[in-house]
């Protein structure tokens, strides 16, 4: 830790579980003993991730899964949070030293204008950081208590959302999924990931949202939902080669050699291709979405 910087920050980690017992030991040793309260939200995990995150002295708090936006919106008005900022990780995520370093600097004296930071996610994948491709991109992570929601037409690509300012913290937070390196697991999250982002485009399409979802202007995740918009108008299976093409080329995810390749063919191509199968199979049957 530098010179000058407090050694405790008035912030809550609160991190989602579900059997993660593998990943959260790792997660809870890069947060505990500089923030003021860390809490684990388990949705009834099978193996050992509560007896973990109880030797290791974190809270523990349990609340059946729905979906992530629910999980996280359950948290924001469940928990009784009294420190003024909460950082928001899944038991994959690990903050860096220099990220804890840039909290404990910038919170004390943040602006009250300012209700988020962005944080540079890094994306680590079967034990190689991917650095092209769009793998390494911004996202909100550190919020003003009673200030972030999220929003549950986000399955399955959450993010969370204020209305006030935001600004940008040149910092990492890894992500780094340990159960992801066997490969089976792995594109099988892909195939179930598919069935959801067909389904919640389907319900989409069938009943239109009557609102924009309130952000912060120019922020990455305005970016975002402007691309989605996009992608809805593309039309389906052409869109997945695209996007590939997209990523693998023009965004240098080829650069990322084997693991690159294996990334993007399977995340960025064969997953949209599935949910593009799935739509067009939602649509066929003409059935009302859930």
């Amino acid at each position: 830790m530098l010179p000058n910087i407090p050694p405790t920050a008035d912030l809550t980690a609160i991190i989602l579980t579900h059997n993660e017992s593998k990943n959260l030991p790792r997660c809870l040793e890069t947060v505990l003993g500089w923030t003021a309260r860390v809490i684990v939200v388990d949705s009834l995990s099978a193996d050992d991730t509560v007896s973990i995150a109880r030797a290791h002295g974190a809270e523990m708090v349990r609340h059946v899964f729905s979906n992530h936006p629910d999980q996280w919106n359950w948290c924001f008005h469940s928990l009784s949070i009294h420190t003024p900022w909460m950082i928001l990780l899944d038991a994959d995520h690990r903050v860096t030293p220099a990220l804890r370093d840039k909290l404990l600097l910038e919170l004390p004296s943040a602006s009250p204008e300012i209700e988020g930071y962005y944080v540079q996610r890094h994306l680590i994948f079967q034990g190689q950081r991917l650095k092209w491709g769009g793998c390494t991109r911004p996202m909100l992570k550190v919020a003003r208590t009673g200030k972030v929601w999220c929003d549950v037409r986000d399955i399955p690509d959450m993010r969370f959302y204020v209305a006030g300012k935001t600004a940008l913290l040149e910092a990492a937070l890894l992500e780094d999924n340990l159960n992801e390196y066997d490969i089976r697991f792995w594109i099988g999250k892909q195939r179930a990931y598919a069935k959801v982002i067909a389904l919640a485009e389907w319900r989409r399409k069938t009943n239109p949202p009557k609102d924009a979802i309130p952000v912060s202007s120019e922020t990455p995740d305005q970016k975002i939902l402007r691309q989605k918009e996009n992608w809805y108008r593309m039309p389906r299976y052409g869109r997945a080669v695209l996007y590939f093409i997209y990523r693998y080329l023009f965004l240098g995810g080829f650069l990322d050699s084997r693991k690159g390749l294996i990334f993007h063919a399977i995340q960025g191509f064969w997953l949209r291709w599935m949910a593009d199968v799935e739509l067009g199979r939602l649509q066929r049957a003409g059935d009302k979405p859930p």
